[in-house]
């Protein structure tokens, strides 16, 4: 019979959660995109409706 080596196991990094995104950093982020896309001005208010 031969001698099987044995070997380490390799095992894959654990996988890491994305963080979800809070409700004010969403609103944020939909703010800055809108003033850089030129359908909000710096200042303006907006009204929820």
């Amino acid at each position: 019979m031969t001698k099987v080596e044995s070997l380490p196991l390799s095992f894959p990094p654990p996988l890491r959660m994305a963080r979800m995104a809070s409700l004010s950093e969403q609103a944020a982020d939909a703010i800055v995109t809108g003033i850089s896309a030129g359908a909000l001005k710096p200042g303006q208010r907006l009204y929820e409706t």
